[in-house]
């Protein structure tokens, strides 16, 4: 996969998001921070930026493998 240059360095996750349809913005975030950690470490070059997520009020689960 080619990474892109990283288009935004502020992203965000709520529990009405999608991780197929969001696109990590405010108005179209993504349902998991495992989506966003992977999305934006495998999609964008970030080219020593730092990048902040933002996580919207609510219970998240996360699945740990073992």
């Amino acid at each position: 996969m080619s990474r892109t240059s990283l288009p935004q360095t502020d992203f965000y996750v709520a529990t009405t998001g999608s991780d197929t349809a969001g696109d990590g913005s405010s108005g179209n975030p993504w349902a998991s921070g495992t989506h966003a950690y992977s999305t934006i470490r495998d999609a964008y070059d970030l080219q020593g930026q730092f990048v902040t997520i933002h996580f919207a009020t609510g219970i998240y689960y996360q699945i740990l493998a073992q």
